[in-house]
C-alpha cells in the first residue's frame, strides 16, 4: 500500500486510535513503523476528513460481546433394523471425526440379524474434507464454544435414546459404542444424562481425561466397560494408552482392554468377538 505526503487512508487513522488509546488529533504523512506503531509528521487531513466526521465512533470504546440463544435444529441419524418387541439388543454407535453416519453404519452389517437395532447418530457439524467442495464429513465438536457443543450433542443423543427405548422390550440389552472422536462423545453423554445401558464400548479412542468418573461410580458399577483398539493404531501409542491406567487408578473404574491386530478401524472379526463376549 502506498502513502503520499497529502493523503492517508482512514483505516490507518482508526488503527492509530485503537493502538495508542488516545484521542486522535492529526494524521501522519511521513510513515514509519516504530515497535508496531506508526509515527510521522502531522497533517490537517485527519482532523477535517476523519476525526471531525466520525469522532463519536472512533472515540467510543469497543463494545462487541458474544451472546447466545437456543434454537431448534434438525439432526440426522441412520437406523439398521426396525424397532419392536422382537428386538433383543439396541446399539447406539457414534462415528469418528470426518465421518458420516451412513458410511460408519457400514461397519455394523454384522448386526443386521433381525433382532438387533442399530442407531448411528451423525454429528451436528459438517464440513468439506478438502477445500471448498467434494466429500463432506461431520464432527461432534471443536474447541470453539466447546461446552455448548457438548450440551447440544448430549441432548441430541438423549432425545434419540428416549425416542427408541420406548419401542423395544424393557429387557433389551443396550450397547453404547463410540469410535475415535466418538468415544469422548459417548462418555460425555452417558455421564451427563445417565441413560440406562449395559455395555460401554470405546473403540480406537480413550475416555476423556477431564471427566470425573469417580462421581459416577455407582452409575457405572454394574456396567461392562470395554476399550478395543488395533495394535498398530497410529493414534493410540503406548504413551496414550498409559493415560488409561491413570484414569482408572484416579477414578476407581476398570476398562477391559481387547486389542486386535489392525489399525484405526472396526474389523468384522473384532466386532464378532465382542458380540460373543457379550453373550
Amino acid at each position: 500500500m502506498l502513502y503520499t505526503k497529502k493523503r492517508i487512508l482512514p483505516e490507518i487513522a482508526v488503527f492509530l486510535t485503537l493502538r495508542s488509546n488516545r484521542e486522535p488529533q492529526f494524521c501522519p504523512i511521513y510513515l514509519k513503523s516504530v515497535n508496531g506503531f506508526v509515527a510521522g509528521k502531522r497533517h490537517k487531513f485527519f482532523r477535517e476528513k476523519i476525526y471531525g466526521a466520525s469522532r463519536q465512533q472512533i472515540h467510543s470504546p469497543y463494545t462487541m460481546e458474544y451472546h447466545k440463544l437456543t434454537v431448534s435444529r434438525t439432526a440426522h441419524y441412520c437406523r439398521q433394523g426396525e424397532p419392536g418387541m422382537h428386538i433383543r439388543q439396541m446399539w447406539i454407535v457414534c462415528h469418528g471425526y470426518a465421518q458420516l453416519a451412513s458410511e460408519f453404519m457400514e461397519n455394523f452389517k454384522l448386526l443386521d440379524n433381525g433382532h438387533t437395532l442399530v442407531l448411528a447418530p451423525e454429528g451436528l457439524n459438517h464440513f468439506y474434507k478438502k477445500g471448498f467442495d467434494g466429500p463432506v464429513g461431520a464432527n461432534w465438536m471443536t474447541r470453539h464454544h466447546r461446552e455448548d457443543a457438548i450440551a447440544d450433542y448430549a441432548l441430541y443423543l438423549q432425545t434419540l435414546y428416549n425416542q427408541h427405548i420406548e419401542l423395544v422390550p424393557y429387557d433389551t440389552r443396550i450397547v453404547l459404542l463410540g469410535f475415535s472422536q466418538g468415544t469422548a462423545t459417548i462418555c460425555r453423554w452417558a455421564l451427563r444424562h445417565h441413560p440406562h445401558f449395559h455395555d460401554l464400548v470405546l473403540w480406537a479412542g480413550l475416555p476423556p481425561e477431564d471427566l470425573d468418573y469417580a462421581a459416577h461410580r455407582n452409575y457405572l458399577a454394574d456396567k461392562n466397560l470395554y476399550l478395543i483398539y488395533g495394535t498398530s493404531d497410529p493414534f493410540l501409542t503406548p504413551d496414550r494408552l498409559s493415560a488409561l491406567q491413570e484414569i482408572e487408578d484416579r477414578n476407581g473404574v476398570d476398562f477391559e482392554e481387547k486389542p486386535f491386530e489392525g489399525g484405526h478401524e472396526i474389523p468384522s472379526e473384532a466386532l464378532r468377538m465382542l458380540m460373543l463376549n457379550m453373550k
